[in-house]
């Protein structure tokens, strides 16, 4: 998918379900078409960032609307554009998303629109009075322009006839009278999501999923030394969503009545997947009885370090203790074998 495109046009919903169905396809079969019974977890999870518990898979939806983003944030940085003070390709969601991320400090008044930038306490007059907002003809005046002579009341004069207007006009009166230009001062524009307070796409996208949160520590599984086949397979674990027995039951699929390590009955949960059956005990067991050895900086002796249950360590040295932390991943990849091996 050309960047470029979704940076102008967004994408039709045909055209982004079409593709997502291509990316669901790749992901969990490695074929052109799949069904709603491979795809083990959703895709709005498998579409988060890594480090927000997904699997980093870009959203196309809310790419492009960062993507677009850009031309609202040039047209206030950089005036001199040759389609400065043309429409701009983004809808009422992209602009709400701009306000939200954005601060607007108020000098003399020529740069901020009066209705749609967001220079009223950190809101935009249109949002504040939307019925208002609806009677006024010439909505793209600068903050200047309608605040000269009060100029915005003469545009809603004549127009107002309901409670509800009376209202928005007089809360909207009030805050405005707090306002003083600064001559001599140019509006300026900050974003609130960076350190240097530009605007960045990364930034603007993963703003749109605040609010998600991991599971788990992304590190112990992105970072480990494994192949990404075993990363994959203990992402799937984690979000319980790996084909053992009883989920196999729960879709009506066949399944192993019994455990194929230790003939007893089932797993019950893929996260007691190395606990429950006494084949995972032993197996948990060897993990425990793993030994590292690396020689002290200071006295050159053989120092011993032992690997305790579900990641309980002694202080090591560096290699030592990453080892340690990150081993106990290498021990699924059998176990994803054997549960491909018995359902295929």
């Amino acid at each position: 998918m050309p960047t470029y495109h979704l940076t102008l046009f967004p994408l039709a919903a045909w055209a982004k379900k079409k593709i997502d169905k291509i990316r669901r396809s790749f992901l969990w079969k490695g074929e052109e078409n799949v069904n709603g019974g491979h795809c083990l977890v959703n895709w709005p999870t498998v579409t988060r960032p890594k480090d927000l518990g997904g699997l980093g898979v870009p959203d196309l939806e809310r790419f492009g609307r960062a993507l677009r983003l850009r031309w609202l944030w040039q047209d206030w940085t950089e005036g001199s554009k040759p389609w400065a003070g043309m429409e701009l390709p983004c809808n009422d969601v992209g602009r709400l998303l701009f306000n939200s991320s954005t601060t607007i400090s108020l000098g003399d008044g020529l740069k901020a629109r009066f209705w749609h930038n967001n220079w009223l306490d950190g809101e935009a007059p249109k949002y504040l009075a939307p019925n208002l907002f609806m009677l006024v003809r010439r909505k793209n005046k600068t903050v200047q322009q309608e605040l000269r002579n009060n100029n915005w009341i003469r545009s809603v004069r004549g127009h107002i006839t309901t409670a509800t207007h009376i209202e928005e006009f007089v809360s909207l009166w009030i805050r405005i009278q707090d306002v003083h230009l600064v001559q001599g001062v140019k509006d300026s524009i900050t974003w609130k999501w960076t350190l240097d307070g530009n605007y960045s796409t990364r930034s603007a996208y993963r703003i749109q999923f605040r609010g998600s949160f991991a599971k788990f520590p992304r590190d112990r599984i992105w970072k480990a030394h494994a192949e990404n086949k075993c990363k994959v397979f203990t992402w799937i674990l984690i979000h319980g969503k790996l084909l053992t027995a009883d989920n196999l039951q729960k879709r009506g699929w066949p399944h192993q009545e019994h455990c194929v390590l230790c003939n007893g009955p089932f797993w019950t949960s893929s996260l007691s997947l190395l606990s429950l059956c006494q084949g995972g005990v032993e197996a948990n067991s060897c993990m425990g009885t793993l030994r590292y050895y690396s020689r002290t900086a200071a006295g050159g002796s053989l120092t011993d370090h032992v690997l305790v249950g579900q990641g309980c360590y002694r202080s090591a040295p560096n290699r030592a203790e990453t080892l340690q932390r990150h081993g106990h991943i290498h021990l699924l990849e059998p176990l994803e074998r054997e549960k491909q091996a018995h359902i295929q």
